[in-house]
């Protein structure tokens, strides 16, 4: 019970303090990489360098997406991500609609074990 109040404090402060826009830099082969557009994100999910992860809900996926996204809803991201990336080094973009959701799933990502996370934001700031 504790870690999960804890888990709700932690993802309420990066929900309050992370901007739809955010980039994280990360590490790849030793180089910073910071993504800035989605056109690279875009690119370097087409050239299976990367995966784009949407953590909409299913309707608003359906109602449209990011170039090879793949859809996720943030209620099923801790049960269900390991069964689509098991790679725990693979770059994965994540975005939602307004960027919320997004910031929240990043939280959840790095805390599975994931090490290359970066938040797109929202889809509604492309």
């Amino acid at each position: 019970m504790k870690y999960i109040r804890f888990l709700i404090v932690v993802l309420l402060v990066v929900a309050m303090t992370t901007g739809c826009n955010t980039v994280n830099p990360i590490v790849y082969s030793e180089t910073p990489l910071s993504i800035s557009s989605w056109d690279e994100a875009e690119y370097m999910a087409k050239n299976g360098e990367a995966i784009i992860l949407d953590v909409r809900t299913t309707d608003e996926f359906n109602s449209g997406n990011a170039l090879g996204a793949i859809s996720l809803p943030l209620d099923e991201l801790s049960s269900g991500i390991e069964l689509i990336i098991s790679d725990k080094n693979q770059i994965i973009f994540v975005y939602c609609r307004s960027g919320a959701r997004s910031a929240n799933a990043v939280v959840v990502l790095e805390a599975i074990g994931y090490q290359n996370v970066i938040d797109l934001g929202g889809i509604i700031n492309r």
